[in-house]
């Protein structure tokens, strides 16, 4: 009986370090990965890339200490909540402004609110990220790439 109690203790203490070494993990965002916006170069959706416009670019910021992101998707700004562990990253609860899209005349830019709209979808199909230099890329599912460039 003595022997099984033992075990169970020590089977309770070894799920808790292992669980206390998750979410140590996850809290912890890399310090290159946060602190600068990133300026989005590339975006493919459905496995083709999407025309970005010459201005506007769409931008990412990681805020560390709160676990959320912030950016412009190319007429709002947006935030959402992020998970990180190791090289994975998943955003969540994404919240953005509703500002209207006008190009010239005041009419709606069209071609601004769709390249919005599939910013924001590949954005909650991140899965994973990569960091080389000042190039970040968030990839998901093989079908979504977005790049960005530091600064």
């Amino acid at each position: 009986m003595r022997r099984r109690i033992a075990i169970i203790v020590v089977a309770v203490v070894a799920l808790l370090a292992i669980g206390a070494g998750v979410l140590f993990a996850i809290s912890r965002t890399p310090a290159n990965l946060g602190g600068t916006q990133w300026t989005l170069t590339r975006l493919v959706t459905s496995e083709q890339e999407q025309p970005l416009p010459a201005t506007r670019h769409p931008t990412i910021r990681f805020l560390v200490d709160q676990r959320q992101v912030a950016g412009f998707s190319g007429c709002n700004s947006y935030s959402a909540d992020y998970i990180l562990l190791g090289n994975t990253l998943h955003f969540n609860s994404l919240r953005t402004t509703l500002m209207a899209c006008v190009g010239p005349g005041l009419a709606p830019d069209e071609r601004v609110m769709a390249l919005e709209a599939a910013y924001q979808q590949a954005l909650m199909q991140v899965s994973q990220y990569a960091l080389l230099g000042d190039t970040l890329t968030l990839s998901g599912g093989g079908s979504i790439e977005l790049t960005y460039q530091r600064g």
